[in-house]
């Protein structure tokens, strides 16, 4: 199990770090992309559909492998729900809305925190 966890937490890292290189191409820092920097990004060309999707793919592999220790999951979507880059835009688009979020924020964290709010673990 132990493997197979390493295995998975390597898996996630590395697309957390591709799609940050991806972005930071684009970006004028090498900083994380924050919530003003979503905002401004084309959605459906250019480094941020691939960085949300990253993001996205993380941390469903990080989920796979919390449920496979029988530990407590990130976020718990339904498990007929497969969740798409158009979803990850509408569950941002409303935390951020709903919660006033403020445009310095990463926004990695940002969809971590929104994925929680719309998929709670019961």
């Amino acid at each position: 199990m132990q493997c197979f966890r390493q295995k998975v937490v390597k898996l996630a890292i590395r697309c957390l770090a591709a799609a940050s290189v991806f972005l930071a191409v684009g970006s004028v820092a090498h900083a994380e992309p924050t919530i003003s920097d979503y905002q401004k990004l084309d959605r459906k060309n250019g480094p941020l559909p691939t960085y949300i999707s990253g993001l996205g793919q993380a941390y469903l592999w990080a989920n796979v492998a919390l449920r496979a220790e029988q530990a407590q999951r990130l976020y718990c979507p339904p498990p007929t729900l497969v969740i798409n880059l158009d979803n990850y835009y509408s569950i941002l688009d409303s935390y951020i809305k709903e919660n006033n979020t403020p445009g310095g924020d990463a926004l990695g964290m940002t969809l971590l925190m929104a994925l929680r709010k719309t998929f709670p673990c019961k």
